[in-house]
């Protein structure tokens, strides 16, 4: 067994692709368009870590199913919006304490692949990734200590979060 004693997981799912009813045009609302969905789910795997349990961990095949129908049956004006509501649902996970959604509408504009949208959503309640007395969530360092064009931002106050 390891010895890890923090266990913020990450999980990334790129690129899901599915068809949507999005755009004010007469057309955009006739004809579904295609779309991408990215998304980053943090959550405190140290339980599914240590007794190697999927019950314990995020079901991300769950995530998805929870995304499919309400992309593929609702219909909306803005991206904005739509990312908006999926992050809602996918933040119904209680064990999710971070995530991050990227909506893309393929092929939006002459010249280019896709239009995004992105938008963060972070849950500060849970005892092992928030530090009460600087207000700073695990997922908030572990995102701010990605690499940015191969330099490394670092957070001076990761230190002290609990874990």
């Amino acid at each position: 067994m390891s010895n890890v004693t923090s266990g913020l997981a990450r999980i990334e799912i790129n690129n899901l692709s599915m068809r949507g009813y999005i755009g004010v045009l007469e057309d955009e609302m006739r004809y579904k368009q295609d779309l991408r969905i990215s998304l980053t789910l943090m959550y405190d795997a140290i339980e599914a870590m240590e007794n190697n349990d999927i019950d314990a961990a995020v079901d991300y095949q769950k995530v998805v199913d929870a995304l499919m129908p309400h992309v593929e049956n609702e219909r909306f004006a803005l991206l904005e919006r739509l990312a908006q509501e999926l992050l809602g649902k996918v933040m119904e996970f209680q064990t999710i304490v971070y995530a991050k959604i990227k909506v893309e509408r393929l092929l939006a504009l002459r010249f280019t692949d896709s239009v995004s949208v992105t938008l963060t959503s972070r849950r500060s309640t849970n005892p092992r990734v928030y530090n009460k007395k600087d207000g700073i969530s695990g997922s908030i360092a572990l995102v701010e200590n990605e690499s940015n064009h191969g330099k490394t931002r670092s957070n001076p106050r990761s230190a002290s979060l609990a874990g």
